[in-house]
């Protein structure tokens, strides 16, 4: 494996050992309380959490897009409508289909990053 990848595979792996206690703490009571303002929208703890649940799969679709040499997301691509609906998309799910969709997401990061190849790191 590459230097590059080492890197990002340490990285991605030091931030999951940070981030996946805190997930795992995370109570149905917590789900409610705001944590997040983004201009006149402030999202819960629930909202943030689905949106992760959802976000690793669409960024790992974009990573793939561009190694492939096309667009990583359509020309007229809307982050902010995208984000509101990932926590709608994702809202029907317990606390614990959350956390597995994360977990999978993050064991599926770690796949990708062994199956691009070094060429792809240097794509802009």
């Amino acid at each position: 494996m590459s230097d590059r990848k080492d890197s990002i595979r340490n990285h991605l792996m030091s931030r999951h050992s940070e981030s996946w206690p805190i997930l795992e703490s995370l109570s149905l009571e917590q789900l409610t309380t705001g944590v997040y303002s983004h201009g006149t929208d402030t999202w819960t703890a629930g909202e943030v959490l689905a949106h992760l649940a959802d976000s690793e799969t669409g960024l790992q679709l974009q990573l793939k897009r561009l190694a492939a040499g096309e667009d990583g997301v359509p020309e007229d691509f809307d982050l902010d409508r995208w984000n509101r609906s990932a926590a709608r998309r994702n809202a029907e799910h317990s606390l614990n289909e959350l956390r597995e969709k994360i977990l999978h997401g993050y064991e599926q990061a770690l796949t990708l990053l062994d199956e691009i190849d070094e060429y792809s790191f240097d794509i802009r």
